[in-house]
């Protein structure tokens, strides 16, 4: 007898059901989870496979694992050939165009005004010594030195108010970075522009997420030995 609560994929729901798996699948990409490590955790009748099934409410739809290796193939299949999405820009690649030395300077820097007073008094607050003891390295890079208990340190900070000029200044280097770029698809044998490709909304999207920010600060002054240690009142502080 016939399990009727089984759901058959036929040509009235396929569609939607490769749709939904695309989205679900498209989850996975938002972590920076590549193609081919899907390809591998997804393999049919592995564990992985399942578990996705079952957390998705999918166990009654037949044949739903031949749709998902399909979406999975697909995708594996785009990045092998190089054709990529935004997400798949390394951040390393794009910190590594300096454009003629000051690309870099830029993001961080572009609108931001010079530290001053104001921020001495938050480093002394924040390692708990006066302000004689904070020396000015440079104003414009808000780098400053520490004579603190534990030893001296090399201090740079940022204020979220900076955050929000970094933010708009990462957003315009992106895109005149990718509006440079092409991608080349390989089974038409086709470069493709990025230029008319770019999503401004959403660049402008993932470089207010103050994480995000906080990470691209990282990496460019962790080429000078900085590490970023936390956030003090309204300012975060990278030291080495």
């Amino acid at each position: 007898m016939e399990d009727k609560s089984k759901i058959k994929i036929s040509p009235d729901n396929i569609n939607e059901y490769y749709q939904k798996i695309n989205e679900l699948i498209d989850d996975y990409f938002s972590w920076n989870v590549k193609p081919s490590a899907l390809k591998k955790y997804f393999k049919p009748g592995g564990l992985g496979i399942k578990k996705f099934i079952e957390r998705n409410s999918l166990s009654n739809v037949l044949n739903i694992n031949k749709i998902i290796t399909d979406v999975i193939d697909d995708r594996y299949s785009m990045e092998k050939d190089g054709v990529l999405t935004f997400e798949s820009f390394d951040h390393e690649d794009i910190l590594s165009a300096d454009d003629k030395g000051t690309g870099l300077d830029f993001i961080l820097y572009n609108n931001v005004e010079p530290s001053s007073l104001k921020e001495e008094k938050i480093i002394a607050d924040y390692y708990r010594t006066s302000l004689g003891h904070i020396s000015e390295v440079n104003n414009k890079l808000h780098e400053y030195t520490v004579d603190g208990a534990n030893g001296d340190y090399n201090v740079i900070l940022f204020s979220e108010d900076d955050f929000d000029s970094i933010s708009n200044n990462l957003s315009e280097y992106l895109m005149n970075y990718l509006s440079k770029k092409e991608v080349f698809v390989g089974p038409l044998n086709v470069k493709v522009p990025l230029d008319n490709l770019i999503n401004t909304d959403s660049i402008n999207t993932m470089v207010k997420s103050k994480s995000y920010i906080t990470n691209i600060i990282s990496e460019i002054l962790g080429t000078h030995e900085y590490k970023y240690q936390k956030k003090f009142g309204d300012y975060h502080f990278w030291e080495r």
